[in-house]
């Protein structure tokens, strides 16, 4: 109730919900995707509640820099007051562009289905708002992800905590107990992108009187089974080139698929492990559609894999062959049922698990 009382003109930020239509809109000019190795170092005896103490990840590669790794201690079920079990989640600490005491705004990411470290290309534009708000800046890591992980293991009885929910009330448990650290704390901004730019949304709905606005571009803040935008994108920003060939080349698998003579030339061309089985069909047809049709999602300098998706398409008469080419020719690539539902029921702690986990209980997105 506090934040909401506080007069927030001072945030040049509207506090309505923020979208930004089409995918491409989250996205900076560079790739920023940190690969940083951290060693943790929690402090003897450190707890977040109710004593508010941090745990930090050592960060003496960081050091003379603004930008901290650290741990909050959160609770691993949040809709369950006897449950008192808690997890360690990441969060990045940015004073670079102001502390967020005596009224200053604090701007959070919220980070969504990969460990926070791969949102560096989202976060220029919330980044830069700090910049030129004198904001104090955060990046919140979401729970089974990254590092964040409440368990050692993802089997289905401990992946059951995983949902929008709980993260969302991860990040107002965050906001509520981080305030008690500052003096006279501002207003908070909550950001977001693609998945993670539905949470924001959703947080500034659920919790309104934690933060005065949400910029959400890109989020999809409704469920959907089936969720053509995400390969449908492709044909509105590939070369016209590029989606003429590859409308031919998917006329030519579904007629390839259904011979004997066919299914041997794909075997071929995108160098399959063993032969295509009938009940792989599914996997083979998912796995490609996703590898060219998702190119365009992380098309950023200096790699931009859609640019080089579409040369590779268009690079003979045989469109067919150019897509296998996408796919390694080196080691032999397994389209096999039997290795899907392997990945799929691999406990170990990963994205893959996590998110179709998300789809499946809560989204869709097929």
């Amino acid at each position: 109730e506090e934040v909401a009382g506080r007069d927030s003109g001072r945030l040049l930020v509207d506090s309505s919900y923020i979208k930004m239509e089409g995918r491409r809109s989250c996205r900076a000019v560079g790739m920023a995707v940190l690969l940083v190795g951290v060693a943790v170092y929690v402090v003897e005896g450190s707890t977040i509640m109710p004593d508010v103490q941090h745990a930090f990840f050592d960060d003496r590669e960081l050091k003379g820099s603004a930008t901290h790794y650290r741990i909050f201690e959160n609770r691993i079920n949040h809709f369950d007051p006897t449950d008192s079990r808690t997890y360690k989640q990441r969060y990045i600490l940015n004073n670079t562009y102001g502390d967020g005491n005596n009224g200053s705004p604090v701007f959070i990411f919220l980070s969504g289905e990969a460990t926070m470290e791969f949102f560096g290309f989202q976060e220029v534009q919330a980044k830069n708002a700090a910049d030129k708000f004198g904001a104090l800046y955060i990046n919140l890591e979401h729970r089974y992800y990254g590092l964040s992980l409440p368990f050692s293991t993802f089997s289905t009885d401990n992946m059951k905590y995983l949902s929008s929910e709980q993260a969302l009330a991860d990040a107002a448990n965050f906001i509520q107990t981080f305030n008690r650290t500052l003096e006279n704390p501002g207003p908070w901004v909550v950001f977001g992108c693609s998945y993670s730019g539905a949470l924001s949304a959703w947080f500034r709905l659920k919790y309104p009187h934690l933060v005065v606005a949400s910029v959400a571009p890109s989020g999809p803040v409704l469920a959907q089974l089936n969720y053509t935008s995400y390969l449908g994108l492709f044909q509105e920003v590939a070369p016209a080139e590029c989606v003429d060939v590859t409308r031919v080349a998917v006329k030519e698998i579904a007629g390839l698929i259904r011979t004997d003579q066919g299914r041997q030339k794909l075997e071929k061309d995108f160098n399959m492990c063993q032969p295509l089985a009938e009940e792989d069909d599914y996997y083979f047809l998912w796995s490609i559609s996703l590898t060219l049709g998702g190119s365009n999602q992380m098309d950023n300098p200096p790699e931009w894999p859609l640019n080089q998706s579409c040369s590779v398409m268009t690079q003979s008469p045989d469109f067919v062959s150019n897509w296998g080419q996408l796919f390694s020719q080196t080691s032999c690539n397994n389209f096999s049922e039997e290795h899907f539902i392997n990945f799929l029921r691999d406990e170990s702690p990963g994205m893959g698990r996590s998110w179709v986990w998300q789809k499946c209980t809560e989204f869709g997105f097929f």
